[in-house]
C-alpha cells in the first residue's frame, strides 16, 4: 500500500518542538509578539534524528517589534526672565523621544518537511499588551495560510497499480487553508507565564486526494513558564516548565534549567519525559547578533537509528543594545 494510507489514522504530534525556547515562543505564541520591546529578527533550522531515513526537517523565520511613536517634550515659559537670550534658548527647545505603543506586530514563516510530507505556514502575529500591578499581560493572535503537500519523489509503494498513489499522481494534491492561533502570556522581568493554542480552524488537508482519509489538524494546546533567580548582577539562573498536548495523543511535558552569565554567555538542560534530553549554548555578539546551538538525544528506541537532532538559531535585534530578558 502506499505509505499515505498511514496518515489516514494519524493522530500524533502535528507541530514540531523546539528546543530553544525564545524561537518556539514567537512561532507558537502570538502573545509573545513585542514582550521585548525592541525588533527581533529569528531565524534557523531543526534537523531531527540526523542519520534516520526521511526524518522530520523545520525551519523558521520570525520577526517581532513592539510599535513606538514620536513625543515632542516642549518647554516655553515666556514669562521667565533671562539676562542672556543663550540661556532661554535650550529652554525652548523642542526634545523629541520615542514612546512605545501597547502594540506588538510580528510575522512568522515555518516549514516542516517529513517522510514525503511537506508544510510551509505564514502567519501575521498582533498582539496587545498593558500593564497591572507590576505584571505585563499581552494577548495576541495570528492569522495566516498554510501550504501542505506530498512530495512524490518520497513516496513507497509496495504493490503497484496503488490506487491511492494513482489517484495522487492524477490530481496533486496540493492543499491551501487558511490558519489561526491565539496566545496569552503574563511576565514581567524576573518571570513569565504563557499559553497559546495553534491550528485553531481543525482543517484537513489532502481531502482532494481522497474523501476517505481522515486526516485532520489537531489543536495544539501549549504552557510556557519560567522565573528567573538573580545569584548577582553577574549570573541568571532560571528553571523552566513547558507542556504540550492535543487530543487524541500523549502529552509532552518538559522541565529543564537555562543559566546566563553577565548577559552574553548561557547555557541549558532539558528532559522531556520520556522522550529526550537537551542540552544548549549560546552567546551574544557585536551587542545585537544572540547566536544558539542545541542537541539533542532521543531517550526512545530512535536513538538507536539515529546520531541525535541538530537545532541552531540566530537573532538580531534593532533600536536597542539590550539582551532580552527571556527569549534567549
Amino acid at each position: 500500500m502506499c505509505c499515505l494510507m498511514a496518515s489516514g489514522g494519524l493522530l500524533g504530534q502535528q507541530q514540531g518542538v523546539f528546543s530553544q525556547q525564545g524561537n518556539g515562543f514567537l512561532t507558537y505564541n502570538p502573545g509573545f509578539t513585542g514582550a521585548e520591546k525592541f525588533g527581533m529578527v529569528s531565524f534557523g533550522q531543526r534537523a531531527q534524528w540526523v542519520g534516520f531515513k526521511d526524518a522530520p526537517v523545520q525551519q523558521y523565520l520570525n520577526y517581532s517589534t513592539r510599535l513606538r511613536k514620536s513625543v515632542v517634550d516642549t518647554i516655553l515659559p515666556p514669562s521667565l526672565p533671562m539676562s542672556d537670550n543663550s540661556l532661554y534658548e535650550p529652554l525652548g527647545t523642542p526634545t523629541v523621544k520615542k514612546e512605545h505603543l501597547p502594540h506588538g506586530l510580528g510575522i512568522m514563516m515555518l516549514r516542516d518537511e517529513y517522510g514525503p510530507f511537506s508544510k510551509m505556514s505564514a502567519m501575521v502575529n498582533y498582539a496587545h499588551h498593558f500593564y497591572l500591578n507590576g505584571v505585563n499581560l499581552g494577548a495576541g493572535i495570528g492569522i495566516g495560510a498554510t501550504y501542505t503537500d506530498i512530495l512524490e519523489g518520497k513516496l513507497s509503494v509496495l504493490e503497484d497499480g496503488d490506487e491511492l498513489y494513482n489517484s495522487y499522481i492524477q490530481q496533486n494534491a496540493l492543499s491551501y487553508h487558511m490558519d489561526a492561533s491565539f496566545g496569552a502570556v503574563a511576565y514581567n522581568k524576573n518571570f513569565y507565564v504563557g499559553y497559546s493554542i495553534s491550528q485553531m480552524l481543525l482543517n484537513k488537508p489532502f481531502v482532494k486526494l481522497n474523501e476517505e482519509v481522515a486526516y485532520q489538524l489537531r489543536m495544539h494546546h501549549m504552557l510556557n513558564a519560567s522565573y528567573v533567580f538573580r545569584l548577582s548582577k553577574a549570573i541568571e539562573i532560571a528553571p523552566t516548565l513547558d507542556a504540550m498536548t492535543l487530543a487524541s495523543a500523549p502529552s509532552a511535558l518538559s522541565i529543564g534549567c537555562k543559566a546566563r552569565l553577565l548577559q552574553t554567555f548561557w547555557g541549558a538542560f532539558n528532559y522531556r519525559f520520556g522522550q529526550a534530553i537537551n542540552t544548549r549554548i549560546g552567546f551574544k555578539a557585536f551587542n545585537h547578533v544572540i547566536i544558539n546551538y542545541s542537541y539533542e538525544w532521543a531517550t526512545t528506541a530512535v536513538q538507536q537509528f539515529s546520531s541525535g537532532t541538530h537545532e541552531i538559531g540566530i537573532t538580531i535585534t534593532f533600536n536597542s543594545h539590550k539582551t532580552p530578558k527571556h527569549l534567549w
